[in-house]
């Protein structure tokens, strides 16, 4: 994996529970990998589950480097919990923090 920056890595080799950026023309959006291409992620301000593909609409996806005290499982885990939940809009990043670290309540409209 290249370097692009000291905080992403190119997605070559996505591990379970990596968070993950994709660079769309119109925002970063941001997702929790949860296996078989699947990402739990925010659309509309509410958490779903989307293929890969959808999720990075063609553009490039990175795994944002994040040191966590929780195991893949677990915050695939908590990502799959939120499903469905309806969640304040563009509120991704602060989603994938509080699966990685708990720390932040997930802001809830």
């Amino acid at each position: 994996m290249k370097a692009k920056s000291r905080f992403f890595l190119t997605a070559d080799g996505v591990n379970l529970g990596d968070h993950l950026v994709a660079f769309t023309p119109e925002k970063e959006c941001h997702g929790i990998y949860a296996g078989r291409c699947r990402i739990i992620s925010v659309k509309g301000g509410i958490v779903v589950a989307e293929e890969l593909q959808e999720f990075s609409c063609g553009s490039d996806i990175q795994v944002y480097l994040q040191k966590t005290d929780f195991a893949a499982a677990e915050i695939v885990s908590r990502a799959e919990s939120q499903i469905g939940t309806v969640i304040t809009p563009m509120a991704d990043r602060y989603f994938c923090e509080w699966c990685l670290y708990g720390l932040q309540e997930v802001p809830k409209e």
